[in-house]
């Protein structure tokens, strides 16, 4: 093998490994971005969670008290606004998986 060919093999290694970096650092930043949806993903998942855990200690009498004291400072449409707004005519038609957010509407109304 002459002088030239030898040149020409390495300069061939060289573009070669030059690709061979850039896929590399493709990979790279394509795996990074990945990273970070899953790691926003496993948030979501974990506020999920905790949501269904709270709604699940929630009942209808921890919901009913919070709406009497409204009612009980003349907030009594405001009560019953809510309740449709979530699914019921009556507090016990309301399913459970709203008392969470029922409650969190129902913090928001001031008593005068």
């Amino acid at each position: 093998m002459d002088t030239k060919q030898k040149y020409e093999l390495m300069m061939d290694a060289s573009k070669l490994l030059r690709s061979l970096s850039d896929v590399v650092e493709s990979i790279a930043i394509a795996n990074k971005d990945t990273t970070y949806i899953e790691a926003d993903a496993k948030v979501i998942e974990e506020k999920q969670a905790k949501a269904l855990v709270e709604d699940k200690k929630l009942n209808l009498e921890d919901v009913r008290s919070v709406l009497a004291k409204l009612s009980q400072h003349g907030k009594t449409a405001e009560v019953k606004e809510l309740i449709v707004k979530f699914g019921g005519t009556k507090l016990s038609d309301v399913p459970k998986g709203n008392y969470s957010q029922l409650l969190k509407e129902a913090e928001e109304i001031k008593i005068d």
